[in-house]
């Protein structure tokens, strides 16, 4: 029976395509106004979690912001904020990788890539579309379009981890021959190189659709701003 894969691997590698998966729902937000998550998750958590913790977390990392000099006093809260969306989400696929990697162990024998990626894809979309549905007002592209838009991002976030999953358990051998690694194909890829090309993937679209974020955003704050100052007689 093939060996199997270590929950660790499995909740850095949900850690880590956390990173496109913010990406591309921040480019989405950017080219659609579709919403953007982690804000969500953060909005649910500052209005659910016990206590005070949210608020006084949001504190401690502004004193930070402000001490380090990192930006204006007036967006410093807005970037404690962000950071700490950005950051629960992080842990939070730390956490689903461990525990998707736990029950992939124990439930399969064979590979199941597309199967197990839509189960899970869709529980994480079932939530995430649950906990959106809290704050109405801040959906700008209606509750349907939505809904579509954020089972899609974490069906392909749940097919991802599967498939690499999958991959190292099933279609990658633990140690292939020296003659055999020199070939193109993932069969004979190590472990090691095929993790190095999933990080390098990741890395890539991350900073592709955050950039492209980023830049569209830019444009639409100095569209804006041009725009005001037009109206100003």
């Amino acid at each position: 029976m093939p060996k199997k894969i270590s929950i660790l691997t499995g909740a850095l590698l949900g850690g880590v395509l956390t990173l496109p998966l913010m990406a591309l729902s921040y480019l989405g937000s950017t080219l659609a106004d579709l919403p953007f998550f982690p804000a969500f998750i953060f909005a649910f958590l500052r209005d659910t979690a016990p206590g005070e913790v949210v608020p006084r977390t949001v504190q401690v990392m502004s004193s930070i912001i402000t001490g380090l000099n990192l930006g204006r006093v007036d967006t410093v809260a807005k970037t404690a904020e962000e950071i700490i969306s950005l950051t629960i989400v992080v842990v939070i696929g730390l956490v689903v990788g461990a525990i998707a990697f736990a029950i992939f162990n124990a439930a399969l024998s064979r590979r199941a890539d597309a199967l197990a990626g839509l189960i899970l894809g869709a529980v994480l979309g079932l939530v995430m579309v649950l906990i959106q549905g809290n704050f109405p007002r801040l959906i700008l592209t209606g509750a349907i379009f939505t809904a579509v838009w954020t089972f899609a991002l974490f069906i392909l976030y749940g097919l991802a981890l599967s498939y690499i999953y999958n991959t190292l358990r099933f279609r990658i051998t633990e140690a292939a021959p020296a003659a055999a690694a020199a070939t193109a194909n993932v069969e004979s890829l190590g472990r090691r190189q095929f993790l190095i090309r999933v990080g390098t993937g990741a890395a890539v679209v991350t900073a592709v659709g955050a950039g492209v974020g980023a830049l569209l955003s830019r444009t639409d704050e100095a569209v804006e701003v041009a725009s005001a100052s037009n109206a100003c007689p």
